[in-house]
């Protein structure tokens, strides 16, 4: 799911960034508004971009993360273990 969001901002980023050549070719803007408009976009782009590392970042981690932790797991389980949980077990003292 992050993967996808990280995806659609930087979708959205490059949008804008399309989006700046038809604002800078539109001739019904005086070329103070263009400055405007073209200056949130580019600030709206860059958090755009910067939402998305962020977010793939984390989704590296998470991932590193819980590859860890199941490897640390998987190290704890031995058949010795399940056969003393099994014998542990309400089933056994029956």
């Amino acid at each position: 799911m992050r993967t996808n969001l990280s995806n659609e901002l930087e979708l959205q980023a490059a949008f804008l960034e399309m989006n700046k050549a038809c604002v800078e070719s539109n001739e019904e803007f005086t070329a103070e508004k263009k400055t405007k408009i073209l200056a949130k976009q580019e600030s709206c782009r860059k958090t755009l971009i910067m939402l998305a590392e962020k977010i793939r970042i984390k989704e590296v981690k998470v991932t590193k993360d819980s590859k860890r932790e199941l490897e640390m797991d998987n190290r704890k389980i031995t058949a010795n273990n399940i056969r003393d949980e099994v014998s542990n077990s309400a089933l056994e003292l029956l």
